[in-house]
């Protein structure tokens, strides 16, 4: 992936490995809506045990990719990641910033977080919970270890989005919630 924001593209290029094909697309920023960056949980085959994350087992994360679509409605491009020496939430949200600074997007917000996942969104233009992307300080280094200030505040927060009730099956109901602290009647 190259965001280029002076020829104002973002360059894919993905490979299919069962079908041993390269997949290649340039999308215009000034088409894209949203990025959103955050962590996904891969289970490891029965057979396997998990690796603890490390600099040589990365945290796998995910792009999501929001494009102005015609009628039908915005178009979503995922893109699957494994970024080498990316094995914190610190450094998945470092990265993140990174990313949304290069494709020129300027505002942000954290949409998940807690000590298994991180997701954070970012725009163009400014909204309800959006605040400024924050500056980098420095060039990153993931595997070094180095990661923006901003990035480990927003590792740091506890955020997590209220439960939908109408998603829950069975006789247990949700009465109360709050961040760590669930009862159920």
């Amino acid at each position: 992936m190259r965001a280029d924001r002076a020829a104002g593209l973002l360059d894919i290029d993905e490979v299919q490995v069962f079908r041993s094909e390269d997949r290649k697309e340039s999308i215009r920023l000034a088409e894209v809506h949203a990025l959103r960056v955050r962590t996904r949980h891969d289970r490891p085959p029965s057979n396997q045990r998990e690796q603890p994350f490390g600099p040589g087992h990365p945290w796998p994360m995910e792009a999501v990719i929001e494009l102005a679509e015609g009628a039908s409605g915005p178009r979503r491009r995922p893109l699957y990641m494994d970024v080498e020496g990316t094995d914190t939430r610190e450094k998945v949200a470092d990265l993140a910033y990174r990313l949304g600074s290069a494709m020129g997007l300027h505002h942000q917000r954290l949409v998940s977080g807690d000590p298994r996942r991180i997701e954070i969104e970012m725009r163009p233009e400014g909204g309800p919970g959006l605040a400024t992307l924050p500056a980098l300080d420095g060039p990153a280094d993931s595997p070094g270890g180095r990661v923006s200030g901003a990035a480990e505040g927003a590792a740091a927060k506890l955020v997590a989005p209220p439960p939908d009730p109408t998603r829950f099956e069975g006789a247990a109901r949700l009465t109360k919630w709050s961040l760590g602290d669930e009862d159920y009647s």
